[in-house]
């Protein structure tokens, strides 16, 4: 995986190679931070009664909160984290109106989001491993 290199070695060995139970304990972490999302928007809503307001309210909070990750994940993990996180922040407020459904949405893509870091960074690291031969 390209950068693994970069992250501390507790989270190295589940990026290289994923288990069941890592990654069963990784979706119900996505589904218990998309409740937390979810129930804050919520809130955030009832404050303030403006879509574009919660928007950047909300985007802001989680762009703060994963700053912390380029220094935990390092550069090339924690860059990509914080890129992801914040692009899926200004999705949580557009797809409240769609309910139930709305949350389903939020959960898939943020799996989603996930998926394509490991097809990314694997593509990477392939790639990166060729030019060195």
């Amino acid at each position: 995986m390209f950068g693994s290199k970069s992250l501390p070695v507790t989270y190295r060995k589940e990026i290289i190679r994923p288990t069941l139970n890592g990654d069963i304990t990784k979706v119900t972490e996505v589904i218990l931070q998309d409740v937390a999302a979810w129930l804050t928007v919520i809130g955030l809503s009832s404050l303030f009664h403006s879509v574009s307001l919660v928007l950047v309210i909300f985007t802001g909070i989680v762009f703060f909160l994963h700053l912390p990750g380029l220094w935990i994940f390092g550069k090339i993990y924690g860059t990509y984290f914080l890129v992801s996180s914040t692009v899926l922040a200004f999705s949580v407020p557009l797809l409240l109106p769609f309910g139930s459904n709305g949350f389903v949405y939020l959960v898939s893509l943020h799996l989603t989001v996930y998926i394509l870091m490991y097809l990314l960074m694997g593509y990477l690291g392939r790639r990166v491993h060729t030019k060195a031969m």
